[in-house]
């Protein structure tokens, strides 16, 4: 993925069709911050979160706006601060901000107050990210026992239709066979 094609994935316009899954939001193969720095550069980066906050604070009533070095500040701190959050959680984020998960913002918006509901925002990605994590594997665990419980019923079944059968060379009971030991039930 080119630079211009990471900022036309991740732009601003695309933002609730990536947030119809959170769990894909946290745990999903979008890169985080930092991947995307070493892949597509500082500025590509930088603009994308820019437009990501843009979106934030022109969705809210407030009327003063951010000067274009608060802009640029605040996409440093996002990228120094949060370089292990996927840009879709960031992009969930700022949709969780837009429907008021972090409260109102009043008549003007400040950096700090965005900064601020993000160190919030990262504390519940890291609970998410665990419990889908923890969740995943738990369904992992239960298909192996569950694939293993039909394995085992399957051989169990086998086994019972040879000895049956009066084949008692399989599995090593011909021994067994003139003993007459062999107890199926």
């Amino acid at each position: 993925m080119t630079a211009q094609e990471f900022k036309d994935a991740y732009n601003s316009k695309k933002m609730y069709a990536y947030t119809q899954d959170e769990e894909r939001c946290h745990i999903g193969t979008a890169p985080t911050l930092d991947q995307a720095l070493h892949i597509h550069g500082r500025a590509c980066v930088l603009q994308v979160i820019d437009e990501l906050m843009m979106s934030l604070v022109n969705f809210t009533s407030a009327k003063v706006r951010l000067s274009d070095d608060q802009r640029q500040r605040l996409a440093w701190v996002i990228l120094s601060q949060y370089a292990g959050m996927r840009i879709t959680e960031l992009i969930l984020f700022v949709v969780k901000a837009q429907a008021g998960h972090f409260g109102k913002f009043y008549a003007t918006i400040d950096p700090i107050d965005i900064t601020t509901a993000l160190h919030q925002w990262w504390g519940e990605c890291s609970q998410q990210r665990n419990a889908y994590k923890l969740a995943r594997l738990e369904w992992e665990q239960q298909r192996e026992r569950d694939q293993r419980e039909r394995e085992y019923e399957a051989n169990k079944t086998e086994i019972r239709t040879i000895l049956l059968n009066g084949q008692y060379t399989f599995l090593g009971y011909s021994e067994r066979k003139d003993k007459g030991t062999i107890t199926i039930k």
